[in-house]
């Protein structure tokens, strides 16, 4: 059985890990995750997704991106059940991943109540615009975003797929007409907008198109700054590159005299030594003949007198030897002097040139930093432009269809409306069914008026309009309908004749049909509706006393 020891050693342990994760948490939440949110582009969640990079490098990073995405996304899942960011650390995950529904997953995420808010809060205070709201999808289902059980495992999975450079396109260009539909409304449902709703569309996309464009001409602005550095950098880097090679060559001629003074020293050395020797061989051959015995030279019949002049001949060679070996020692010293200042001016020429060198490749990594800078900026202002193309044409389909609406309102007569509550009614009767009253059969509702009338009598034509249609219709019997324009409708059913054709062209109180009882009515009289963009309205508020 573990000691009581044991136990506080694992609790211990447990705590002390609990705090380490708390304290890492914390510095994620207070640095990491408000810079990660400040580096996102203003047009982040609106702005069409750019195609991986191919090859095994493309692949790396992206299972790097997608594996530290997937420990943001945990930590997110993490928060939301304890406190701290959970919603900003799912977004930093997925803005990081790459798999299928994750921009539908992060639009859901960012439509969330106060979500955005929080995202513009936080790079407001690090001096950014703020993110550009996406047009709401609505809710996900089961197939466009993968739920948080197994969000970690797609994350990976989805990052060791690599489409080719075709597929990329046809992905980019298909986000881009989704992003584009989603934006624009649908021809289906033209007839529920208005055009202030239209107006007000373009009014928004407007204000995101002058924001790209600001933030375009800020990056057009940042690379010119940085192509005027570049061109600093190169030509600092060619002068140096310059100064370097005259030192080069100048210690190169220092080199050369060097060499020929090390030559003349050792010359002169040479020389020097060879005058010492033949010195040496004068003195000692002198010393003999001055040792030598007078009466030694009578015997040899050697003449006396010629013993002494060699004598003092010998006495001035060696002086002269000496001068001379005095003239050259006096040679070497200069030579000598001349090679330490020769070894000293080459000194200098090298540290000049190390200082040149440095300054050299200083520059040089300057130019390759403006490079990358350059080459960060042109990729901004790519997917910058293509937002900016992909909102222009959204804002030239909702002024086109602004111009259809206003042309639309514009060519609406009023001639209907006009005559509301004081229309007469088609025929002389009795008003037996009205409108909204429940029939006899069934649960269903009457959408008119039936007016029980005498058959035979004639039905009229309660305003001006064309015939659009006339002929029989199952439930209406035989039925006219009168088009007036705007959307309004009249429907006369139950008749017995009719006697105005499609396409004639009625005024009020014209006689288009004769009352009958057919389309199964039990008694004679006629069936009378009026309808306003395909729907029925109550004819009690058009039709007047």
């Amino acid at each position: 059985m573990p000691s009581v020891p044991a136990f506080s050693s694992f609790y211990t342990l447990t705590g002390a890990l609990a705090l380490v994760v708390s304290l890492a948490l914390l510095a994620c939440t207070v640095l990491l995750a408000p810079r990660l949110i400040a580096a996102l582009p203003e047009d982040h969640f609106v702005a069409p997704e750019t195609p991986p990079t191919p090859g095994v490098g493309g692949l790396l990073r992206r299972l790097g991106l997608n594996v530290l995405g997937a420990v943001f996304a945990l930590l997110g899942l993490v928060m939301l059940f304890t406190p701290g960011p959970g919603i900003v650390f799912l977004l930093i995950g997925l803005s990081l991943t790459r798999f299928p529904g994750r921009r539908r997953l992060m639009v859901n995420l960012v439509s969330a109540p106060n979500v955005l808010d929080a995202l513009n809060w936080i790079r407001k205070r690090h001096d950014r615009p703020p993110l550009l709201a996406p047009a709401n999808t609505g809710s996900s289902t089961k197939n466009d975003a993968p739920s948080a059980a197994w969000l970690p495992g797609a994350l990976l999975v989805a990052s060791c797929y690599q489409p080719t450079p075709a597929q990329a396109q046809a992905q980019t260009q298909a986000q881009t007409q989704a992003q584009s539909q989603e934006q624009a409304p649908s021809s289906d449902a033209i007839t529920d907008i208005t055009a202030d709703d239209v107006a007000s569309q373009i009014e928004d996309t407007t204000r995101r198109l002058e924001a790209l464009d600001a933030q375009l001409a800020a990056n057009r602005a940042e690379r010119q700054r940085l192509a005027e550095r570049l061109t600093e950098a190169e030509t600092a880097a060619a002068e140096r590159n310059t100064r370097v090679q005259g030192l080069d060559q100048d210690i190169g001629r220092f080199e050369s005299t060097l060499t020929e003074l090390e030559t003349q020293i050792a010359a002169e050395r040479a020389t020097i030594e060879l005058r010492r020797q033949q010195i040496a061989t004068t003195v000692l051959q002198s010393h003999r003949a001055e040792d030598t015995n007078p009466v030694a030279v009578l015997l040899a019949h050697e003449d006396p007198a010629l013993a002494d002049r060699l004598s003092v001949w010998t006495g001035y060679v060696l002086r002269a030897q000496r001068e001379q070996i005095r003239v050259q020692q006096v040679a070497i010293e200069r030579i000598e002097a001349a090679q330490q200042r020769a070894l000293k001016d080459r000194n200098w020429l090298a540290h000049i040139r190390r200082k040149a060198t440095s300054q050299r490749d200083t520059q040089r990594a300057r130019e390759a930093e403006s490079l990358a800078d350059i080459s960060t900026v042109d990729l901004r202002i790519t997917e910058t432009t293509r937002s900016v193309e992909t909102l222009r044409a959204d804002a030239s389909r909702l002024s086109t269809l602004l111009d259809e609406l206003r042309a639309a309102e514009q060519a609406r007569s009023g001639y209907f409306e006009a005559g509301k509550g004081g229309w007469p009614l088609p025929v002389q009767g009795r008003i037996d069914a009205r409108f909204g009253d429940t029939k006899s059969v069934g649960r269903l509702a009457w959408e008119g008026w039936f007016i029980r009338a005498d058959g035979g009598g004639d039905v009229t034509a309660v305003a001006d309009g064309e015939v659009v249609y006339s002929d029989w219709l199952r439930g209406f019997g035989m039925l006219v309908i009168v088009d007036h324009g705007d959307g309004y409708m009249t429907l006369y059913g139950g008749n017995r004749d009719v006697t105005a054709q499609p396409g004639d062209w009625v005024e009020s109180g014209a006689t288009i049909a004769t009352v009958g009882d057919s389309g199964g009515q039990s008694t004679t009289g006629l069936y009378f509706e009026i309808r306003h963009d395909a729907k029925p309205v109550d004819p009690a508020l058009w039709i007047g006393n």
